[in-house]
């Protein structure tokens, strides 16, 4: 999975989606448009570790396929949609929507200052690191090449 939030789905971005999706792999890939809205942008920005919460859309690619000879084809797809997609996103990304993703790249989840408070409240809470499994944030004290099992 990937997503990107968008805050403006104009013709050439909707153009794009109808072309990704008519290129798919696999038939039980898909795309899914969220429009949260309401009570989710009036939390303010800084109350959570949520952020972007003013995008009007969030992007969300899903890969799904059965067998491992399809592995190639269908990642790719995946990478290239999410990939040309981008130009329309607005900035940062739903960490919990993502299957991979690199370490360096959990500061755009959050924006900055609150990647350093959630590093922080990582180092205070979890110590030696055992929440790693997941999209997550590195503790403070966690040296900076580290890398998920």
């Amino acid at each position: 999975m990937k997503t990107s939030y968008v805050n403006d789905l104009n013709t050439d971005a909707i153009g794009l989606l109808i072309e990704r999706c008519r290129q798919v792999p696999s038939p039980q890939s898909h795309v899914v448009l969220y429009t949260p809205g309401g009570a989710v942008g009036r939390v303010p920005a800084d109350a959570t570790a949520v952020s972007y919460r003013n995008a009007l859309h969030i992007l969300l690619w899903v890969g799904m396929w059965n067998s491992t000879d399809e592995d190639e084809s269908n990642r790719a797809w995946m990478r290239e949609s999410w990939g040309t997609a981008e130009r329309f996103g607005s900035a940062g990304f739903y960490p919990d929507y993502e299957a991979e993703t690199a370490p360096e790249r959990m500061t755009a989840a959050f924006g900055a200052a609150k990647f350093q408070r959630l590093a922080a409240l990582k180092a205070r809470f979890d110590p030696s690191h055992l929440f790693r499994l997941n999209q997550n944030i590195p503790s403070a004290r966690v040296s900076p090449g580290w890398r998920w099992v």
